[in-house]
């Protein structure tokens, strides 16, 4: 429960951030699906249900307005500062590579001539 409400914290914290960085909608309609996801009342047991997948898409979308900015930054930075090597280290890449070998291959794409090394090759245990 009290991961539930920090999380829910966090997401009116980034609410609210919007509204004061000039995206009103996104962060009014994260804060209108609020009392319906809390609720406990009659109907509850099916509207519950029914917001999360609206609140999780609007969640996602303001996530993706952070994060693809930074990493477009990110990869032109490196572009800039003409690096020679990446290496790539992901959580559990042994176990499962695909995300791992997909940052390769984007890295590839994007820094042409960087070479890549990428953990689980080097530890496939």
């Amino acid at each position: 429960m009290v991961g539930a409400v920090i999380y829910l914290a966090w997401l009116v914290a980034v609410a609210v951030a919007l509204v004061w960085l000039g995206h009103p909608w996104w962060g009014v309609a994260s804060l209108a699906l609020l009392p319906v996801l809390t609720s406990t009342g009659r109907g509850s047991d099916i509207m519950v249900p029914m917001a999360i997948p609206s609140f999780g898409g609007m969640t996602l979308e303001i996530m993706t307005m952070f994060v693809v900015p930074v990493l477009y930054c990110w990869g032109e930075e490196l572009r800039a500062a003409r690096i020679e090597a990446v290496g790539v280290c992901l959580l559990w890449s042994p176990v499962n590579p695909a995300h791992e070998l997909r940052l390769g291959e984007l890295i590839e794409e994007h820094l042409p001539g960087v070479s890549v090394t990428l953990s689980h090759r080097l530890n496939p245990t």
